[in-house]
């Protein structure tokens, strides 16, 4: 197999997931689609998930068994996650045999359409662990990309499943990369000695960076504005804020010298709402919806904080626009944020949800500490951009491509740590 120039890859995007269906794999990978485009790529997304055959201008390949909305699924994917549907979906969409099964038809258009790389995207689903076995299978170059974390009692699970499904093959044949330090730490021990690169996820950089100069000091009304984002899951937490801004009273700090804004949708938002009113903290708090990135961009341009309560966080995209809005974070210990985000610099990290409340009270209350981490927050991280992160893809193109060529592909060139410039 001969190298093609890296501008001119012919790049096939496999995700168990994507669009119209709303996530953060879904959104990352749309982003890299684009991004690919614009550097030159021709570019294929193909997905078991029905839908349009064009997104953003990407051609989209639908491995579904049948025509229409449901894509002729017993249990078509919802437009949001649901951990019931996406069960019994994924298991469908594994287990279905047949000319017309997703598998199937992804192994004609890997036979038929002479890929020079094949990227696959991985989350909890079976769907691209049996896709990368079937590159793998053809001698295609393969890159994969760990997108989610798992919890303690997970990583065992996950482990027997990986080689359940035929992992051990990827050994010196597949590039592996996951989207921040914390995820290839925890995944690791499922790959063996394959060494697993950082391929950080990517934001439009100048765009959040924008909301720096229309930035307001809220506090000087006598509030303090923390926000946060995220789809109101029970693994993203949403309920422990609640009761972090509640123990906030209990510290001494009244509910009229602070409001937090909650943007984002899903299964408890009634329940967050509910929560609220019956600690006494329905003024304080708004549960805004789901916005679009204009809308979420005005809200950091309003924001003294961010906060990220969750403990799984593979990567935090919203915290990573946050920064580079110019807005300090709170965020657990243990996620993902650690590799962009500096504790007591740009940001404050808690161990446990008593640490959080603290934080938060020490932040509401303190006017130095929120100025500290103000200033802390005016360098620009450099690294995320989607321009960074489409140079970084294209060296883990490169090693995959020396890989099936039967070279060793060394340490791809462009380095994945995040870098800070001036201010």
């Amino acid at each position: 197999m001969t190298r093609p120039p890296l501008h001119s890859l012919r790049v096939a995007l496999v995700t168990d997931w994507y669009l119209p269906r709303f996530g953060g794999i879904e959104m990352q990978v749309d982003g890299l689609a684009q991004a690919l485009v614009r550097a030159g790529a021709s570019v294929d997304v193909l997905t078991p998930v029905p839908g349009p055959e064009t997104v953003n201008g990407v051609h989209v390949i639908r491995l579904t068994p049948g025509p229409g909305a449901r894509g002729g699924y017993f249990v078509p994917p919802k437009p949001v996650t649901s951990n019931a549907n996406d069960f019994l979906h994924v298991m469908e969409v594994a287990l279905r045999r047949g000319r017309n099964a997703p598998l199937a038809s992804l192994d004609a258009e890997l036979a038929a359409r002479r890929y020079d790389v094949v990227h696959a995207h991985l989350g909890a689903s079976p769907f691209s662990y049996l896709a990368v076995n079937r590159a793998v299978a053809r001698g295609l170059p393969v890159v994969v990309t760990f997108h989610s974390m798992l919890a303690p009692g997970e990583i065992s699970v996950a482990a027997l499943g990986f080689r359940l499904l035929g992992g051990q093959r990827w050994q010196e044949r597949v590039v592996v990369s996951a989207v921040s330090s914390r995820v290839a730490s925890v995944r690791q021990g499922m790959v063996g000695a394959a060494r697993i690169e950082t391929l950080a996820n990517g934001i439009d950089a100048g765009f959040w960076s924008s909301a720096r100069s229309e930035r307001v000091q809220a506090y000087r009304s006598g509030r303090v504005e923390l926000v946060t984002a995220m789809r109101l899951h029970p693994r993203k937490r949403p309920m422990a804020l609640i009761s972090a801004l509640k123990a906030l009273a209990l510290r001494g700090v009244p509910p009229d010298r602070f409001r937090l804004r909650i943007a984002g949708d899903g299964p408890l938002r009634a329940r967050l709402a509910a929560r609220s009113e019956a600690l006494g903290l329905g003024d304080a708090i708004v549960l805004t919806g789901s916005l679009d990135r204009p809308s979420l961009r005005d809200l950091m341009a309003d924001a003294d904080l961010f906060v990220l309560p969750s403990f799984f966080e593979s990567f935090g995209i919203a915290a990573l626009e946050a920064r580079m809005a110019g807005v300090p974070v709170l965020a657990m210990a243990g996620s993902g944020v650690w590799d962009f985000l500096t504790p007591s610099i740009d940001s404050l990290r808690a161990d446990d949800d008593g640490a959080l409340a603290e934080s938060l009270a020490a932040f509401v209350s303190d006017p130095a500490l929120r100025a500290r981490l103000k200033a802390g927050c005016a360098p620009t991280l450099t690294g995320f951009d989607w321009s960074e992160v489409t140079a970084r893809t294209l060296s883990l193109y490169q090693a995959a491509i020396g890989l099936a060529n039967g070279r060793e592909s060394g340490t791809p060139g462009l380095v994945s740590t995040p870098r800070v410039s001036g201010a």
